[in-house]
């Protein structure tokens, strides 16, 4: 726990940006990271806000991605303030009201795609049909039918793995 270390008489009357996302998917808290800021700084304005973009939307300016940035405070002018921050960075602030809003913006990073299970085993077993039907194909069949004697041509064997790979992604 390294939050006694925080300058808190040097944040005093500042307003403090929390751009933290939360570690895992599920909530461990009732209280939002946000809040929980407000509560060590209660003489600070804490406003969450820039937690869902990227480094290189920051960079860029907005020019891939999504453009809105989610603002939530108690202060008013403390929204305001970070809103133009926002602005400034090319971005559109979406004024979710107060800090109980937090919640709402730190769930968005670890919701953005909650059903990803069925759309990836979806892929995974095209992709292994189609890496069984590509070693059946270059592996098994070629190396039965290029020889002239019905053997089977055993030097082919060496590629499997990159030349199988290979061609199956070109192919999924």
């Amino acid at each position: 726990d390294f939050y006694h270390t925080l300058p808190t008489t040097l944040l005093a009357g500042k307003v403090v940006v929390d751009v933290s996302n939360r570690s895992s998917v599920r909530r461990n808290s009732t209280e939002s990271q946000a809040e929980y800021l407000a509560r060590l700084l209660p003489s600070s304005s804490v406003v969450k806000s820039f937690n869902v973009l990227s480094a290189y939307s920051l960079e860029s300016g907005g020019l891939q991605g999504s453009k809105q940035v989610f603002v939530a405070g108690d202060e008013a002018s403390a929204r305001d303030l970070v809103s133009g921050v926002v602005r400034g960075a090319g971005f559109t602030p979406v004024d979710l009201g107060g800090l109980s809003a937090a919640h709402t913006i730190e769930d968005i990073p670890v919701a953005v795609f909650p059903q990803w299970r069925v759309p990836f085993y979806i892929h995974l077993s095209i992709f292994t049909f189609l890496y069984l039907l590509s070693f059946a194909k270059f592996q098994i069949c070629w190396p039965i039918t290029w020889s002239t004697d019905g053997s089977f041509l055993w030097y082919l064997w060496h590629h499997i793995p990159m030349d199988n790979m290979n061609k199956t992604l070109a192919v999924h």
